[in-house]
């Protein structure tokens, strides 16, 4: 796993999919439908909160937000992982370093690639 960035655009992608990864496998992990059919609040840090746009209530140094807001935000975020990935698979990224070296897939800078492994 790596996580991608330019220098220039600010492009980013954050992980590889591979035979037993994808983003998607997150969402099925951690949002069961058990989860899903809550009728509570999500508690979430505040400037989580403050990115979803809705309105909350502060309960100490947490956020109370519903669970419909919530999901939504996790499933704009991984449609966002979705639409910014330019590499598939760690293959994929070997391929395209092999021939362009570390410039940028979206904007096209040249030495603005920055690779750093997790």
């Amino acid at each position: 796993m790596a996580w991608l960035c330019c220098k220039a655009c600010n492009w980013s992608q954050d992980e590889f999919w591979s035979e037993d990864y994808t983003p998607l496998d997150e969402l099925a992990r951690d949002y069961s439908r058990e989860i899903l059919m809550r009728s509570e609040t999500a508690v979430v840090e505040k400037w989580i909160a403050e990115e979803l746009g809705q309105s909350y209530e502060m309960k100490g140094d947490l956020c109370h937000v519903s669970w419909k807001d919530y999901m939504v935000s996790v499933l704009q975020e991984a449609e966002n992982k979705v639409k910014n990935m330019r590499f598939r698979t760690e293959a994929e990224y070997h391929a395209y370093k092999a021939v362009n070296g570390t410039k940028c897939p979206v904007c096209g800078a040249v030495d603005a690639l920055v690779v750093e492994p997790y």
